[in-house]
């Protein structure tokens, strides 16, 4: 089953607070996101985190879409990104995005995924 849905997630790298755009799906109301901005050199620079899955269904192809923001809030760049793997019904999975340097704030969308199976936590 595809569920094309998109969850927002918005929150600054130091206060993280999602908030929805628009009623979330039954099973997008499980999935959370939490991040960070490891202190890297420039060339290396990436956000790294995990989607957490607090439904009872395995999800799959999960993509992420992040945009920087500079201090007034005004998108500065924009990045696409995939989680590794399977996100196991109760768990969480990693990923890491690479970035073009660290803003102020970013915004972290998952913007698709797939429902694989259902399963007990």
């Amino acid at each position: 089953m595809h569920v094309g849905a998109v969850l927002i997630l918005i929150a600054a790298v130091a206060r993280a607070a999602p908030a929805a755009a628009q009623p979330p799906s039954l099973l997008e109301s499980h999935l959370r996101v939490e991040w960070d901005v490891p202190a890297l050199p420039p060339a290396m620079a990436k956000i790294v985190g995990y989607v957490h899955n607090d439904s009872t269904f395995v999800i799959t192809n999960v993509r992420l879409h992040v945009v920087g923001r500079d201090a007034a809030g005004a998108a500065t760049e924009e990045r696409w990104g995939w989680v590794f793997g399977d996100v196991p019904a109760g768990g969480r999975a990693f990923f890491a995005v690479p970035i073009g340097a660290p803003e102020a704030a970013f915004t972290v969308t998952v913007t698709s995924f797939d429902a694989v199976s259902g399963q007990s936590p």
